[in-house]
């Protein structure tokens, strides 16, 4: 908030959010650090904030941090934009067959959309070492799927080596 100030209604509205409607409806706003805010553009104030990123960079981050998500740069344009062109090459990415989208309902028909839904509404309040263990336990789960592909794959490789040649 210090950054981006206080949302209005229609941002608010726009997180779906109860959580977080309740959050800012129970913040001041008027408090001192609003009140600066209004003597400065968000501009300036992400130069302040950031004063070693580039032009590009500073760009970039007004896009990407934006209350409202609809009103946020969208995958493709953040790829594509000035600041990411260094990174992003589109002749040798390849791009998913299918799409997961922002939210479970957006996945393409016959994407797996089970491994999207939140583990946790927004609406429930956890304590942060809860937060840390879920995030803990998914790096864990993912690492080790990894894992076991990686060594499914190692035995394929051994088998066919192994298996005899065809006459």
């Amino acid at each position: 908030m210090h950054l981006l100030g206080m949302p209005d209604k229609e941002a608010q509205k726009s997180m779906e959010s109860e959580f977080a409607n309740n959050m800012y409806s129970n913040l001041q706003e008027e408090t001192n650090e609003a009140s600066k805010l209004k003597d400065t553009t968000l501009e300036e104030r992400f130069k302040e904030k950031f004063a070693s990123a580039s032009p590009e960079a500073l760009d970039l981050l007004m896009k990407l941090l934006v209350y409202d998500p609809s009103q946020r740069i969208n995958t493709e344009d953040g790829l594509e934009h000035e600041y990411c062109n260094q990174f992003h090459d589109k002749v040798t990415e390849i791009e998913a067959v299918k799409k997961a989208g922002c939210y479970p309902q957006d996945a393409e028909p016959a994407y797996d959309n089970k491994s999207f839904e939140l583990a946790v509404s927004d609406n429930t309040k956890l304590k942060t070492q809860q937060y840390r263990d879920m995030l803990y336990g998914i790096c864990d789960a993912s690492a080790h799927s990894r894992g076991r592909v990686a060594r499914m794959e190692k035995k394929k490789e051994t088998s066919a080596a192994q298996a005899p040649a065809e006459p």
